[in-house]
């Protein structure tokens, strides 16, 4: 898909095509709350662009997926994602990853584009700032990425329900050596529970039945509840760490 760009020299780049500060601004424009309305709202301020072209030709939403795929996919390499996704400076990167100096990582970013423009094919962002129709063509690009490139680090903050915040994750080649088969599998334990796939297969074994009763323990006054009930409505609160007086 594309054309191989990346013998090509920076001054031979147009202006039309991507760079790395759109894939940046593609993840600002989203906002810290990751949503399609955020993207509506800094399209109109920061280009001027009328809620009813974004609306009638769907940019909010054709700039989300793209988002989606840069900020949680395996498009971009980690060290690159650290700097255009997570907004670290090349000294900061280059820190944290020790065998990067700050030189070859600014080339890495550089060749990473390349790759990325190649793939990408268009630059998505530069279509919504020419106010240009989304054609069936650019949809059929979005859709192949889709396809190539899955979300694999929780869809925005739906499939992760707890706030984990990758970008504050430090990165250690040697990580893998340092923690335990048996470590290993008490994280992947621990973090079932911020997998959204994962609770929602959880839950298929819960019944009408049962959200009705846990619905009556929790809403039904206290006073009215048996002893066994009261026990069964203080474990719920407790285990499931609901916030509410017992």
């Amino acid at each position: 898909m594309g054309v191989d760009l990346s013998n090509r020299r920076k001054e031979e780049i147009t202006e039309t095509e991507l760079r790395t500060r759109d894939l940046k601004e593609i993840v600002r424009l989203a906002g810290e709350l990751e949503k399609e309305e955020s993207i509506s709202a800094n399209l109109r301020v920061k280009y001027g662009i009328p809620n009813t072209i974004i609306k009638d030709r769907g940019y909010s939403s054709y700039l989300f997926d793209y988002y989606k795929i840069i900020k949680y996919s395996d498009l971009i390499r980690e060290e690159v994602r650290r700097h255009v996704v997570d907004g670290k400076t090349y000294e900061e990167v280059s820190q944290e990853f020790d065998t990067v100096n700050i030189n070859s990582y600014r080339t890495m970013v550089y060749k990473e584009t390349l790759r990325l423009r190649e793939i990408l094919v268009i630059n998505p962002l530069n279509k919504v700032r020419a106010r240009e129709e989304i054609t069936e063509s650019d949809y059929g690009v979005l859709n192949k990425l889709k396809e190539l490139y899955p979300l694999v680090r929780g869809e925005s903050k739906g499939n992760f329900g707890l706030d984990l915040d990758f970008s504050q994750g430090k990165f250690d080649r040697g990580i893998g050596e340092k923690i335990s088969d048996e470590e290993f599998e008490v994280l992947i334990e621990i973090l079932k529970s911020a997998s959204h796939n994962y609770r929602r297969l959880s839950l298929k074994g819960v019944t009408p039945e049962y959200i009705g009763y846990v619905d009556y323990l929790l809403t039904k006054n206290k006073e009215d509840l048996t002893n066994d009930e009261k026990y069964r409505r203080g474990s719920l609160i407790s285990e499931l760490m609901l916030g509410v007086e017992d």
